[in-house]
């Protein structure tokens, strides 16, 4: 299976690799706005024991610095050839799925930026913050209105030239979400435990991911049966008039913090979204696989010093026509309140 992504990068699922199916069901509908492809690949994904038809040996990984080998989930990274990754793995390994994806835009220019993202009278708005600040919430409100539409809720791909790209991912929906988004009751399935049982116990919920994850297959096996929430793609939430498909230029950055203080709007500079952008991104990024790419930059791996010299570049570059606000947002505020003062900004500056 071949897929052409907007012509930044062609990635390339083989046949037989037992997890293709989980790797298609976490990326959603971004499968939907790619094209079927019959070449090259920039991205290749395979079976584990395929690295070794070539007859290279496990002495032979640890002997280049341009392939990088997951030694606890048995899986290699194979940047040997030029504009080509290849990822062989044993195991499902969707935590490696957004780095590879980045990895092969950095190579066409472009980046992944963890954001919400909305289209409105052709310009792209970003909503950049942590997981849990409010940008499913602030993106589903605004998205009720007549003129927007939704490139991403939880990424976009953005170029260097400042066109930013849908990324449908599934939304990860909670049960307080079902209050939120328009339409949803149809299509959310009820969590079989309550939200009451998760909050009375943060602590061993937070712990569950960690202690699986030395066994993947049961990790993968947890995340389908998630009692406490569900993956809905956009398409089965939001009317296609409101998920873009076309590429948008971007308008403005707005970066999103919870505070103690009282809700207030600033602009900022440029720098301040650019870094609050690569360091919100690398910490969605799974943190584990960030640590190993980090290790080969510290064993004098040039391929992976190059990554961050590169994004750096990609973001300043896409980011510097924008305009750059910071909200802060009050920890005991309803957002749903601030929605007007939200959607007056951004068409003050749309104007």
């Amino acid at each position: 299976m071949q897929f052409n992504y907007y012509d930044l990068i062609r990635f390339e699922i083989a046949d037989n690799f037992k997890w293709a199916h989980d790797w298609i069901e976490c990326l959603g509908d971004v499968i939907k706005t790619c094209k079927i492809w019959n070449g090259d690949s920039d991205l290749i994904v395979k079976n584990f024991n395929d690295f070794f038809d070539d007859n290279v040996s496990c002495k032979q990984i640890n002997n280049t610095n341009l392939i990088i080998y997951d030694e606890k989930y048995k899986a290699i990274i194979d940047t040997r050839i030029i504009d080509c990754i290849k990822f062989y793995s044993k195991h499902p390994c969707l935590e490696w799925i957004m780095w590879l994806l980045q990895l092969s835009f950095l190579n066409s220019k472009a980046s992944l930026v963890h954001t919400a993202a909305l289209s409105i009278s052709n310009k792209c708005v970003l909503f950049q913050a942590k997981g849990g600040v409010g940008k499913t919430t602030i993106t589903s409100a605004l998205l009720c209105k007549e003129d927007y539409s939704l490139l991403g809720d939880d990424y976009i791909v953005i170029g260097g030239d400042g066109m930013c790209f849908p990324f449908l991912k599934p939304f990860v929906l909670y049960p307080y979400h079902k209050i939120i988004i328009k339409g949803i009751s149809n299509n959310y399935q009820k969590p079989i435990m309550p939200s009451w049982f998760v909050n009375a116990f943060p602590l061993p919920v937070k712990l569950l991911k960690s202690i699986l994850m030395p066994f993947p297959n049961v990790l993968q096996f947890a995340r389908r049966h998630n009692p406490q929430s569900k993956r809905v793609n956009p398409s089965k939430i939001f009317e296609n008039k409101k998920l873009q498909n076309d590429p948008t230029r971007l308008g403005i950055v707005v970066n999103l913090l919870k505070t103690e203080e009282n809700f207030r709007m600033e602009e900022i500079n440029l720098e301040y979204s650019v870094s609050f952008c690569i360091g919100n991104t690398l910490m969605d990024f799974d943190n584990r696989c960030t640590n190993i790419i980090f290790n080969e930059i510290a064993n004098g791996s040039k391929f992976s010093e190059r990554i961050f010299q590169l994004w750096y570049q990609i973001i300043k570059q896409a980011y510097k026509n924008a305009k750059h606000y910071i909200i802060y947002i009050p920890y005991k505020i309803n957002i749903l309140d601030i929605i007007t003062k939200i959607n007056s900004l951004i068409k003050a500056e749309i104007a």
